[in-house]
C-alpha cells in the first residue's frame, strides 16, 4: 500500500499542494539516508508514449473527438502530431479552432507535436516551412513552446535532423535513415533524442500490447505511432472498441507501477537530465547532485530520487528546495520518493509535525481569481504568487509580497494569455497551494 505526503502527482498542478494546510516544520535527528536516482519517474519499470499522427486532417476527427476524452478519463496524457496546414485550413472556416481545440488540449496536459506543414516527404522539402513556420504557427496559438518533431510518412534525412536541432527541438521521432527503426528505445548517456525508435500501428492491434510488454522487459521507452480512432478505412486506423481496451491495458500497467505515461518531450527531457546530472547523495540531510551543471537547459526536468532511510523516520518527511516544498510520496516504512530538479540546487530533508489552523475546504474557499485579480487569506509572513500553463510552465511574473494574517489582493498580469485553465501558485510561509483556475476574458 502506497501512503501520500501530501499527493501523488503527475504535472505542476498536482505536484503542488493542492490541500491548504497550515503547519510547523520540527528539526529532528534522523537516521542516514541513501539516495538514489529512479531511472523512470515514479520508479516505474518503462516509460511509454502514444502520438496520434495526422491531427487536424480531415477524416481524423476521431483523434479530437474521442481519443483525448478517452485518455483524460484515464488521466494519461497523449502527443497529437498535428499537420499544421490542415489547422490553419479548418481555423479559416471555423472561427477560434485553435483556441478551442488544440490550445485547450495543450492546456489540460497533453503535447502539440508538430507533424510538419503539407505533411510532405522529409528528403526535398522545403525545411523553412515545414519546420519552423510551422512551429511558429502552433505556438502563436497555444501557450506552451513545440519541441518535438514527427515525420510525414516517417520519413526523414540527416540534414533535417541538424536543423530541427538547431531550431528549437528537442526530439524526434527518427531511426535509421531514411525510415524510423521499429524497436523499444534503451536509454543511455549517449542517447540520441533525435533517433528516437518507435512502433506504428498498421491493423493489427495486437501489437500494441506486445509493444509495451517489451518495454517493460527490457525497462525502455515505447514510443507508439497511432491516427485515427473510428470506423472509416484510414491508414492505421483503430476503433474506438479496441483503442479503451488498450488504454486501459495501460492504465493498469501505469497503477502496478510497471510503465510511466508521459509526452514525448517530457519522456526526453527526463532521460537527459537523468544522465547529465551525476549521481545523487545525501550529506547532513542535503540531498546533492554530482554533476547538475551538465544539464543542458533546455532539457531540465524534475527526476524521481529514492530517499531511503536506514531506519523508519518518527515523524513527517519534507524536502525543501529553492524555498519550495516539494512533493513526497511514501512507498514503504524507510522509502519514499522526491521530484525534484537538479538544476534549481540542493535540497533539505527535514522531519516535521503538521498543526492544522483550520479546515481544507474553509481555506481553500478564500482564494478567488476574478479578472486577473488574486485575493486569499494569508498566515503571516512572505509570500509569492505565480501562474502556470497546466504543462508547467510560468507564465506570469513572480509576484512576492508580505502578509499580516489578513486578506492579501494581488494583481497577475494575464495580457497576452489565451483563454482557457491554467495553475495559480502561491507559496506562502509554512506552505504552499496550487488551484487549477479558468481565465475568461
Amino acid at each position: 500500500m502506497r501512503y501520500f505526503l501530501p499527493l501523488q502527482t503527475n504535472s505542476l498542478f498536482t505536484s503542488c499542494l493542492c490541500i491548504i494546510l497550515f503547519f510547523l516544520l520540527i528539526a529532528q535527528a534522523f537516521s542516514d539516508v541513501i539516495a538514489e536516482k529512479a531511472k523512470w519517474k515514479h520508479d516505474a519499470k518503462s516509460a511509454y508514449s502514444i502520438v496520434h499522427d495526422d491531427a487536424c486532417d480531415y477524416g481524423k476527427e476521431g483523434i479530437f473527438q474521442t481519443a483525448v476524452p478517452m485518455a483524460d478519463a484515464r488521466d494519461l496524457p497523449l502527443g497529437m502530431g498535428v499537420i499544421v496546414g490542415q489547422c490553419e485550413d479548418k481555423a479559416s472556416w471555423l472561427p477560434n479552432y485553435w483556441e478551442d481545440t488544440i490550445a485547450v488540449y495543450a492546456q489540460n496536459g497533453h503535447e502539440i507535436v508538430n507533424h510538419s506543414y503539407t505533411h510532405a516527404s522529409a528528403p526535398g522539402w522545403n525545411k523553412t516551412k515545414e519546420v519552423i513556420e510551422s512551429k511558429q504557427v502552433i505556438e502563436s496559438h497555444i501557450d506552451d513552446e513545440v519541441t518535438f518533431f514527427v515525420f510525414p510518412l516517417d520519413q526523414y534525412d540527416q540534414a533535417t535532423l541538424q536543423y530541427l536541432e538547431s531550431n528549437g527541438y528537442i526530439g524526434a521521432r527518427a531511426g535509421t535513415e531514411p525510415y524510423n527503426d521499429r524497436g523499444v528505445n534503451i536509454p543511455t548517456a549517449a542517447f540520441n533524442p533525435f533517433h528516437s525508435n518507435f512502433q506504428a500501428l498498421e491493423s493489427n492491434t495486437g501489437i500494441l500490447r506486445t509493444y509495451l510488454n517489451e518495454a517493460i522487459n527490457k525497462g525502455g521507452w515505447a514510443l507508439q505511432e497511432m491516427h485515427e480512432v473510428g470506423t472509416g478505412s484510414s491508414w492505421g486506423i483503430i476503433t474506438p472498441t479496441a483503442y479503451e481496451s488498450f488504454l486501459d491495458f495501460v492504465k493498469g500497467r501505469v497503477d502496478d507501477g510497471d510503465v510511466w505515461m508521459g509526452t514525448p518531450s517530457n519522456v526526453v527531457k527526463y532521460i537527459k537530465t537523468y544522465f547529465s546530472s551525476g549521481d545523487v547523495s545525501v550529506n547532513n540531510n542535503t540531498i546533492t547532485f554530482a554533476t547538475p551543471g551538465n544539464v543542458e537547459q533546455k532539457y531540465a526536468t524534475e527526476i524521481t530520487v529514492i530517499l531511503t532511510f536506514d531506519s523508519p523516520p518518527n515523524d513527517s518527511v519534507y524536502v525543501i528546495q529553492d524555498n519550495i516544498h516539494l512533493e513526497v510520496e511514501q512507498i514503504e516504512s524507510k522509502e519514499y520518493h522526491v521530484h525534484m530538479d537538479p538544476t534549481k540546487g540542493d535540497a533539505q530533508i527535514t522531519l516535521g509535525t503538521f498543526t492544522v489552523a483550520e479546515s481544507i475546504n474553509q481555506f481553500k474557499k478564500t482564494i478567488q481569481f476574478n479578472q486577473g485579480i488574486v485575493s486569499a487569506l494569508l498566515p503571516e509572513g512572505p509570500y509569492s504568487i505565480r501562474l502556470f500553463t497546466v504543462n508547467g510552465r510560468q507564465v506570469s511574473e513572480t509576484i512576492t509580497g508580505f502578509s499580516i494574517d489578513e486578506k492579501i489582493h494581488q494583481r497577475v498580469n494575464t495580457q497576452g494569455l489565451s483563454e482557457g485553465f491554467y495553475l495559480l501558485d502561491i507559496s506562502y510561509n509554512g506552505g504552499r497551494v496550487c488551484s487549477k483556475i479558468l481565465l475568461t476574458r
